[in-house]
């Protein structure tokens, strides 16, 4: 399946897909926490395209650099 972006699933992207799809299957939410530029959007984007189900992202960086 073609998602329109090339994401390079490493062991710690694959630890985080995992993570991710067991608190979607408990209906839980989840935060990825980390530096600009690694991938956390991509990888979320990733596993929308895979699951299907709508999920939100919101990208608190403007709170943070206060």
């Amino acid at each position: 399946m073609s998602t329109g972006s090339h994401l390079v699933l490493t062991p710690l992207s694959e630890r985080c897909m995992v993570g991710l799809l067991g608190a979607l299957n408990n209906h839980c939410g989840a935060l990825l926490v980390g530096r600009s530029g690694v991938g956390k959007s991509a990888t979320l984007r990733h596993l929308s395209a895979m699951t299907g189900p709508l999920i939100s992202l919101d990208s608190e960086t403007a709170y943070l650099d206060e």
